[in-house]
């Protein structure tokens, strides 16, 4: 029977591992009201407030960030069978004549490969992701000062005609902003937190990233392994 409330769908999500997290944001987007600034009631930096009171006279926040974690749904790929025996299809179907066709084939993607082999290139498994961003306006209404800017990430392990249909693209964050965000690394830092990676220094995320282990259990080999 499908939910008939807004609380019963929101707990139905979170059994299913697609819950969000609400994240309070400074108005300028100079910092995310989260670890040492979660008990702020200002931001330290440009000094606004972080609550405003709205046309309801309630106390609300001025901006808020929604982020959806990724990890567990990266897991749920790897238990289901049509898509666990697909995980490894980018090492299978590499570009031979030097052209590029799939994006593993890309020299970017072969240069991660060759620095972090022990993650990458000895693990076929291992996830290689990809991350788009887009802003749009809610109601398709174009004049509007409000927008908000959605985050996605294309998983390039399997098919590529699979990887950009709407049934296996994650979005993991939606900004609010107007017109624009002045700071988006300040947004993406709860993703590259999955991680356990706590600065904004994401030039070191990569060797961050290649020392820490992120297990699934893969229902075609009954095994676990690091997919991160």
């Amino acid at each position: 029977m499908l939910p008939s409330t807004c609380r019963e769908v929101r707990q139905l999500l979170v059994k299913l591992g697609i819950e969000y997290k609400q994240i309070h944001a400074c108005k300028n987007d100079c910092i995310l009201y989260r670890d040492e600034y979660k008990d702020n009631e200002e931001c330290p930096v440009c000094k606004e407030k972080r609550y405003r009171t709205d046309v309801q006279g309630s106390t609300v926040p001025n901006k808020v960030l929604r982020h959806m974690p990724i990890v567990p749904r990266l897991q749920r790929m790897f238990r289901c069978k049509s898509l666990a025996q697909l995980m490894d299809w980018h090492a299978k179907n590499r570009s031979k004549d030097g052209f590029m066709r799939i994006p593993m084939d890309s020299k970017a993607m072969k240069h991660i490969e060759e620095k972090w082999p022990r993650k990458f290139k000895d693990e076929p498994r291992s996830i290689r992701l990809g991350l788009a961003m887009d802003g749009v306006h809610p109601f398709s209404f174009l004049s509007s000062n409000y927008g908000v800017f959605l985050v996605g990430l294309i998983v390039y392990n399997i098919p590529p005609w699979m990887s950009v249909r709407k049934e296996h693209l994650m979005l993991t964050l939606i900004v609010p902003g107007k017109h624009q965000v002045k700071k988006m690394d300040v947004y993406i830092a709860p993703f590259i937190n999955i991680t356990g990676f706590k600065t904004h220094d994401y030039h070191n995320f990569m060797k961050v990233l290649t020392s820490i282990n992120c297990y699934s259990y893969h229902l075609l080999t009954k095994t676990y392994f690091d997919i991160l």
